[in-house]
């Protein structure tokens, strides 16, 4: 049956999705069959289906009777739902981009399907991650991964991590190594082998979002998140944009920085991150208060420290210790504070007392905390008030009650990213104290 649908789904792909080959030549045959009005292709609709288009016909000889994608898109109902001029007629290239799009999203419909193996609509996150490294091959700014692979197989298939080195160096790497791969990552991987270290990364954002319980994603879900958008980004030349790179999450250059962090934060290479690595993320400063809630809520794991470089198993050696995938989600949460599942996940941690919802007392003692940094950086956090601080922030959120702050609350005023901010980072406050000297 499993090869079946298999068989099925390949040969949807094939017959009724728009490749690159296909693009130009539909773009080609609009351009014939357009009116020209300003430097800008118009169809009207005896052009695009009338009893004299030659649209679906010249569409249909080019790519074969086998093909069923004319049908699919030269339809009345695809021409009503576009905008139109006055004269009633569509722009050849929102018609394109249109059909573009439509024939991505069942691309991408059938590709998640092969990798559904009991056809229940949902992927475990190893069906995701492979889905995700098959995808690697269509996006442009990933060809250094498949370059590199590339050079590593014509060489013989040589690692930078297959030196292990000699004597008490060689053993030292060697046991670095086990400790990370028990973390479930690699050290300082090489271009050739990140796709695995990607792929980790690229799955946690979609289950972030859209997994249930953490173990399967829908692949209805998946198809009509941000998060596919963002994916998509990247099949679209980038050459050149290395900040817009920077700001997409699938992007092998983010996906390196973000590695490159950890491994810096983990600074006795074991794996984990510890509450003195985290107060050093490069792109906040948080609270004491916030970093123990965070390993209290989200990160539970406990690791041996380094005493006078030796592995000690005493109890006092014992800190909490934030994995790969618990820095990971972090992040995400961070970037996605605009969200619910964002907020939500910072709100956890605000929630001191595990009560569903802060009052003024848990919000004037994490602006507390915020203060004392300020303090200890810049000697004068005494200006700030933390009366006057949790006062401003309940005129932002307007709770439905004025004495308890929920997360609907939070969500719903709109400033929920910037309360965060405020409340567990010092960067995001002195920023927002500052706004007005940095409009200048």
């Amino acid at each position: 049956m499993r090869l079946v649908r298999e068989q099925r789904i390949q040969r949807i792909l094939k017959s009724s999705t728009l490749s690159r080959e296909r693009e130009s030549q539909l773009w080609e045959v609009l351009k014939r069959q357009a009116t020209i009005e300003g430097d800008i292709p118009m169809l009207n609709y005896e052009r695009f289906l009338g009893e004299g288009s030659q649209c679906a016909k010249e569409c249909a000889a080019l790519w074969g009777e086998d093909c069923s994608l004319p049908e699919l898109i030269f339809r009345p109902s695809i021409f009503a739902r576009l905008p139109k001029d006055s004269k009633g007629r569509i722009s050849a290239l929102d018609f394109f981009e249109f059909t573009r799009r439509r024939s991505l999203l069942l691309e991408m419909k059938l590709k998640l399907e092969l990798f559904d193996a009991d056809g229940d609509g949902m992927l475990t996150r190893d069906e995701l991650e492979r889905w995700l490294v098959s995808l690697i091959p269509d996006l442009p700014p990933m060809a250094p991964i498949l370059a590199s692979q590339e050079k590593d197989m014509n060489s013989g298939g040589a690692s930078e991590l297959t030196g292990t080195g000699t004597g008490s160096d060689g053993e030292k790497k060697k046991s670095h190594l086990n400790l990370l791969q028990t973390a479930g990552i690699a050290a300082n991987p090489p271009l050739s082998s990140f796709c695995s270290t990607w792929s980790k990364m690229a799955t946690r954002k979609f289950m972030f979002f859209h997994g249930v319980r953490g173990k399967y994603a829908p692949i209805k879900k998946l198809l009509s998140s941000h998060v596919m958008v963002e994916l998509l980004q990247l099949r679209e030349p980038t050459e050149g944009n290395t900040g817009r790179l920077l700001e997409n999450w699938f992007s092998l250059e983010k996906s390196r920085w973000l590695y490159g962090i950890f491994t810096s934060l983990d600074s006795d290479g074991d794996g984990f991150i510890t509450p003195e690595g985290l107060s050093q993320l490069p792109f906040c400063r948080l609270t004491p208060l916030f970093i123990r809630r965070f390993f209290e809520v989200h990160s539970k794991k406990h690791v041996l420290v380094h005493i006078d470089g030796e592995r000690s198993t005493t109890a006092t050696s014992i800190q909490p210790g934030a994995t790969f995938e618990d820095f990971i989600d972090l992040v995400i949460s961070w970037e996605s504070r605009f969200h619910r599942l964002g907020l939500g996940y910072f709100f956890k941690c605000m929630d001191i007392h595990d009560r569903g919802y802060l009052t003024q007392v848990e919000v004037y003692q994490l602006f507390r905390e915020v203060k004392l940094m300020v303090s200890e950086a810049w000697s004068d956090g005494a200006e700030y008030k933390e009366e006057d601080v949790k006062d401003e922030i309940f005129d932002m959120v307007q709770p439905r009650d004025s004495l308890r702050m929920t997360l609907d609350d939070l969500h719903k005023c709109g400033a929920g990213p910037l309360v965060v901010g405020l409340l567990i980072d010092m960067n995001s406050f002195l920023a927002y104290d500052q706004r007005e000297f940095q409009m200048q």
